[in-house]
């Protein structure tokens, strides 16, 4: 979906009073899950994902991002984003991922292997 500038202007403005963070840790050989519930009447909109393997997995695992849990009736879950890592990761998006309004998205990242930990942090706005 591409933006136009009008709506691009009015988001970025709204992201100065609707900014959020959420973070996941698992444990040893866990999943690390960050979730952001969803909101009646607002969208979700990604700004980036970030993390680490604890220490750093041998072999890579899979980060996903999926929607579809929330209150707006899209059922689900839809995975919108999924990356193979290893080690540290910083994924920026230039347009925001959008999240269909009143639903709940979820960042997944699989568990490392044995004693390796995994963190995930997630940013966004709502409009």
């Amino acid at each position: 979906m591409s933006l136009t500038p009008n709506r691009r202007r009015v988001l970025t403005e709204r992201q100065a009073t609707s900014g959020w963070i959420e973070n996941g840790v698992s444990g040893t050989n866990a999943i690390s899950l960050a979730d952001r519930a969803g909101e009646p009447g607002r969208r979700h909109y990604i700004t980036s994902i970030s993390g680490a393997f604890m220490p750093h997995a041998t072999v890579a695992q899979s980060l996903s991002v999926t929607y579809g849990t929330g209150t707006g009736g899209q059922g689900g879950p839809t995975t919108v984003g999924r990356w193979a890592l290893a080690d540290k990761f910083a994924i920026t998006f230039p347009v925001p991922l959008e999240v269909p309004e009143g639903e709940r998205v979820r960042i997944q990242l699989n568990a490392g292997g044995e004693g390796i930990t995994g963190y995930t942090t997630v940013t966004g706005f709502s409009v």
